[in-house]
């Protein structure tokens, strides 16, 4: 069975195609960086640089394969409507009408639960829970929206699956605990909350088999979308202590109002986005709420239905980043 994997130079990318490689599948990437398209070449894979918002280089270079796994995204809690628009959207738009326009068999879309968010404690969230009337960011409404466009295409006739991981960390990380890591080392860790929140987080290799699971389920699972976390909610600040405690680091938390974190946050928005447009601020309302307030998932349709069942357990994963982390030092 060949495979086409979107953003195979990223994070969750690179990783799929490692382990979609040991199972025997043929792999086939699109992504935009060539030194790691080298390495994937180098690893048996084929690699094709493009950019998923140029339709007719898309076009020209879209291979014959069987499932296409789309884990580009423009995932960044910053920048501008277009940008994201271009990348989620518009990318997902081109790719899903080439694969039902190719006969694709199945198209497996990653998504994100940042679609539910609000700045509020939420407990429980099913697929079906209901959406905010405007969504906190740009990311999550044009994922919202790419969402949308899977839907029109499974209307088609596309099978379609929609799978939206909650906080994808583990080795190879760039995004989420290295961020924790800059804020923590510049001289404190701000904590928005007295009591302990409840977060989920999806280690990698979680996702991976989750995607590898969506490949393989029945027709009847297709034209819907699914929560995907490690199914086993954390309370943050524990999580914190024990991830630098592996990383032999100090934790330095130090408590902020919420109120006062969000006004902070806003006032560098605000400047940022006037004098300082190329650059992300060190801290967005989005990023304060995610530190403030409760999300957990439920993730009973993806057991039942995919047969989804991580395997590695949030503190195996820390252990795991922290060891290949430390290795990159």
């Amino acid at each position: 069975m060949r495979l086409l994997i979107t953003g195979i130079t990223g994070f969750l990318g690179l990783r799929l195609f490692e382990q979609a490689k040991a199972a025997g599948y043929d792999v086939i990437g699109i992504g935009r960086n060539s030194s790691i398209g080298k390495s994937i070449i180098a690893k048996g894979g084929q690699f094709i640089k493009a950019d998923l918002t140029d339709e007719s280089r898309l076009r020209e270079v879209f291979p014959q394969v069987d499932i296409v796994c789309h884990c580009a995204a423009y995932s960044s809690p910053w920048g501008s409507f277009d940008e994201h628009f271009k990348a989620n959207v518009l990318g997902t738009r081109y790719l899903a009408n080439l694969s039902l326009e190719r006969g694709i068999k199945r198209f497996i879309h990653i998504s994100s639960p940042s679609i539910y968010f609000q700045y509020q404690h939420q407990f429980d969230l099913h697929e079906e829970s209901t959406l905010p009337l405007n969504s906190v960011n740009h990311y999550a409404h044009t994922k919202l929206l790419a969402e949308k466009e899977v839907e029109s295409i499974a209307d088609k006739g596309l099978e379609t699956i929609t799978l939206r991981p909650r906080a994808i960390f583990g080795p190879g990380d760039q995004a989420i605990v290295p961020r924790i890591i800059r804020a923590n080392s510049i001289g404190f860790f701000p904590i928005f909350f007295k009591d302990d929140i409840k977060i989920d987080l999806t280690y990698v290799d979680n996702v991976v088999a989750a995607i590898l699971s969506s490949i393989e389920a029945e027709s009847q699972a297709c034209n819907q979308a699914y929560n995907i976390t490690n199914g086993e909610p954390v309370a943050l600040n524990s999580f914190l202590k024990s991830l630098f405690r592996n990383l032999s680091m100090e934790f330095k938390p130090r408590y902020i109002p919420f109120p006062i974190g969000y006004q902070a946050a806003r006032a560098l928005e605000f400047f940022y986005r006037s004098f300082l447009k190329a650059a992300e601020p060190p801290l967005t309302c989005y990023t304060v709420g995610l530190f403030a307030f409760s999300q957990t998932l439920n993730i009973t349709k993806a057991r039942k239905q995919l047969g989804y069942s991580p395997s590695i357990n949030v503190h195996e994963g820390a252990q795991r980043y922290a060891k290949w982390y430390t290795s990159q030092q």
